[in-house]
C-alpha cells in the first residue's frame, strides 16, 4: 500500500467566457484587467482588489470576487488550484448506492479503514446524505467531500482536499484520492 503525500504546512474558479462576464459585470475581462492595472492592483491585496471593485464599481461580492481572482491569475499572482489558504484538488467519482450508503463509507471508522489508511481522516462535520468534512492526518490539510444523488441509485461523490501547501502536493493527492476512489469502489461492489 502506498502512503498519503507527505504532510506539509500549508501555504478555484471555472473558466468563465467573455460573454459572462459582460452580462454580469458590464465589461469583459481585459477592460477590468485594465482598470485595476491602472488602479495599482498588482502590488495589493486579494481583499483589497475585490473590496475596490465592489465599493467603487458596484460589482455584487461573487463577481468582485471573480474578477479579482481572474485578475491574479492573468497577472500571474495565483496560480491555477490556488486559494487564499493554499492550494485544492478535487476528485469525483459515482458510486452504485444512495447517499446515505455511500457516505457511510466515509463517516464509520470501521467502513473507511477497509479502503483507507486507519486515521488518516478525522470527522469534523456530518450532514448525514449530504457532506461530510474531515482534517487529515496533523491537521494542516483539510477535505471534505458532496453526495449527490444520480439516476438509478447512484451517489456522484466528490473529495475536495484544501490547504495544500503548492502545486505539486495538488497532483500527488489527485494521484492518491482517485487510487482511494478505486479501492472504495471495489469495497462497495463486495459489500
Amino acid at each position: 500500500m502506498d502512503d498519503p503525500p507527505a504532510k506539509r504546512p500549508p501555504r478555484l474558479l471555472p473558466a468563465i467566457g467573455d460573454e459572462a462576464f459582460v452580462r454580469a459585470t458590464g465589461k469583459p475581462p481585459a477592460d477590468w484587467f485594465a482598470l485595476i492595472d491602472a488602479w495599482g492592483g498588482a502590488d495589493r491585496a486579494h481583499a483589497e482588489i475585490a473590496q475596490w471593485l465592489a465599493g467603487e464599481h458596484g460589482l455584487d461580492g461573487w463577481w468582485a470576487q471573480n474578477v479579482t481572482v481572474h485578475y491574479e491569475r492573468a497577472r500571474g499572482l495565483r496560480a491555477p488550484n490556488q486559494k487564499a489558504d493554499g492550494f485544492s484538488v478535487s476528485v469525483t467519482r459515482t458510486f452504485d448506492g444512495s447517499p446515505d450508503s455511500i457516505g457511510s463509507w466515509f463517516t464509520h471508522d470501521a467502513l473507511r479503514d477497509r479502503w483507507l489508511e486507519p486515521g488518516l481522516l478525522s470527522l469534523r462535520t456530518v450532514q448525514l446524505g449530504r457532506s461530510a468534512r474531515f482534517n487529515v492526518t496533523g491537521g494542516l490539510t483539510r477535505m471534505a467531500i458532496w453526495l449527490t444523488p444520480r439516476p438509478g441509485g447512484r451517489t456522484s461523490v466528490q473529495i475536495q482536499h484544501e490547504r495544500l501547501p503548492d502545486a505539486a502536493a495538488v497532483e500527488e493527492w489527485r494521484a492518491f484520492w482517485k487510487k482511494r476512489l478505486d479501492r472504495l469502489a471495489e469495497a462497495v461492489a463486495g459489500a
